[in-house]
């Protein structure tokens, strides 16, 4: 009889064994699965597009502001404003952005008007420069915002319709 007990021990630990083992399958089936959907979710939410997907976001939004398709491109009457050299709003540390800025207008009434408005649009583009820190306009989609927030400040100035555009000629941060 002392014989036969062994025997159910070991009988006992095998369907322990078996258990424990399904138990650690289970629970790595669970982290893979865990990390994979933390990885999907981190790629679908927190990655920054490429430089290329925000370029053709900005052909697309400049294509539909111009009422055009595709094929067909207007191109305004550019007018080029001297560069600013501003501080950055920075406590930290002293930091100066140097930017030349070229407006697009649609024809040549808007331009007379720019030039009577200069002093204005001077004001108005340096309040903005040197509002934002160096954080605000290293990345490319602080550009895009900025580029954004001077298009609503100028067009307040100017009037709706008559600036199609603006663009850094020169962008220079030290």
């Amino acid at each position: 009889m002392a014989e036969q007990e062994p025997e159910k021990t070991e009988s006992q630990e095998a369907p322990k064994k078996k258990k424990q083992l399904l138990l650690f399958a289970i629970i790595g089936a669970v982290a893979v699965t865990l990390i994979a959907a933390g990885l999907v979710s981190y790629l679908f939410f927190f990655k920054k597009p490429s430089a290329e997907t925000i370029e053709k976001e900005i052909a697309k939004d400049q294509t539909a502001k111009a009422g055009g398709s595709k094929g067909e491109s207007r191109v305004g009457i550019m007018v080029d404003i001297e560069p600013f050299i501003v501080n950055l709003d920075d406590p930290n540390a002293k930091h100066f952005l140097k930017v030349a800025i070229t407006l697009e207008v649609p024809d040549e009434k808007t331009k007379d008007e720019i030039g009577k408005l200069m002093p204005k649009i001077k004001n108005e583009i340096i309040m903005v420069l040197s509002s934002k820190t160096l954080a605000d306009v290293i990345p490319v989609d602080g550009k895009i915002k900025l580029r954004d927030e001077l298009m609503i400040r100028l067009a307040n100035i100017l009037g709706q319709g008559k600036l199609n555009n603006v663009y850094f000629s020169q962008f220079v941060v030290q």
